[in-house]
């Protein structure tokens, strides 16, 4: 996951598969232990393994990231949308279709070797631009606005490139064409 590196704080960050890891919390730290763990399986009884470092997932079927949906929703009843701001700025998040993160897994079972890999859209987008997209593709008259918390984010995009090169992955979804499909869903229930 990810999480092996939400602990760095940053206004951006391109994170490759070489960087050190950096849990922010209990989550990202189980993350960790378990690479770890398959690192030792692989090097003590010279196993196959490969490891996929996954941005989060989004996509119908998927009750997360949970900003969309509070989005979406937000923005048919045309309701006021808050997002974050940090003191480090607006927070990103970096999100990657599911038929994506399937197709990667797909390739990644299908590799002979073993590895640590990236897999991510390559493009963060903040959550008030996210929530402006939704508002904009949802028709709403919905306002987008923004508290500010006395924190800092990690702003952190996974560099997708060794996965590309090696494993021959690439996401093939937008955004916008992932969005469309939850504004489609959300205004049918």
């Amino acid at each position: 996951s990810w999480e092996v590196f939400s602990g760095y704080k940053t206004t951006g960050l391109l994170i490759n598969e070489t960087m050190r890891l950096n849990p922010g919390g209990t989550y990202g730290q189980s993350k960790m232990l378990c690479e770890n763990l398959v690192a030792h399986y692989v090097e003590d009884l010279n196993l196959q393994a490969i490891i996929l470092r996954i941005c989060p997932v989004y996509g119908l079927g998927a009750d997360k990231p949970k900003s969309i949906w509070n989005f979406a929703e937000k923005a048919f009843a045309n309701k006021e949308i808050k997002t974050h701001l940090y003191n480090n700025g607006l927070p990103t998040i970096e999100l990657l279709h599911i038929e994506d993160a399937a197709d990667a897994i797909a390739k990644a079972a299908d590799f002979p070797g073993v590895g640590i890999f990236n897999i991510s859209s390559g493009n963060p987008v903040s959550t008030k631009s996210l929530a402006e997209m939704i508002v904009e593709l949802a028709g709403s008259t919905s306002k987008v606005t923004h508290t500010q918390l006395d924190l800092v984010t990690h702003n952190i995009t996974l560099d997708n490139t060794k996965a590309a090169k090696i494993l021959g992955w690439a996401p093939t979804k937008s955004l916008k064409e992932g969005l469309i499909e939850i504004i489609k869903f959300v205004c049918k229930n």
